[in-house]
């Protein structure tokens, strides 16, 4: 085998592996803002969906709006959901919804490949009073 057939073919076996093993979705990590974070799979252009149903237990026709115990948040809130950082400043993401039954996550800027996710909790509480506030004392990034 010449070392074209060879390189050609490795090349090819390194672009399989990445592509069957590079995440497909956001995932979790350690976060230099807080613990561990959510990050981002692929590259993201402002308005994507990065998450799609953000509260997938949820039942589809269930409205979901004014405060409700964090116990049934908790269970509602796709586990990646509870690793998205607060960030007051430079926030990339933001929830969305039209009829109060189906939340998604998406972004409000470019973000590149393996960046962290945050959005401002204090901004989403507004618009969502369900979603807490930060606490005193979050990073301000």
């Amino acid at each position: 085998m010449n070392k074209f057939v060879k390189l050609f073919a490795l090349l090819l076996f390194v672009i399989f592996t990445l592509h069957f093993t590079a995440p497909k979705k956001p995932y979790i990590k350690k976060s230099k803002i807080n613990g561990n974070g959510l990050f981002s799979p692929k590259d993201y252009k402002k308005g994507d969906i990065i998450i799609s149903n953000f509260f997938p237990k949820k039942y589809d026709n269930v409205s979901v709006f004014n405060p409700i115990e964090t116990k049934i948040f908790n269970y509602y809130i796709i586990n990646e959901g509870k690793y998205i950082n607060h960030c007051s400043v430079n926030y990339n993401t933001d929830i969305v919804s039209k009829d109060h039954k189906r939340y998604q996550l998406i972004a409000i800027k470019d973000i590149k490949k393996d960046e962290e996710l945050t959005n401002n909790y204090d901004l989403i509480n507004k618009k969502f009073p369900f979603i807490g506030r930060s606490n005193e004392g979050y990073q301000t990034c």
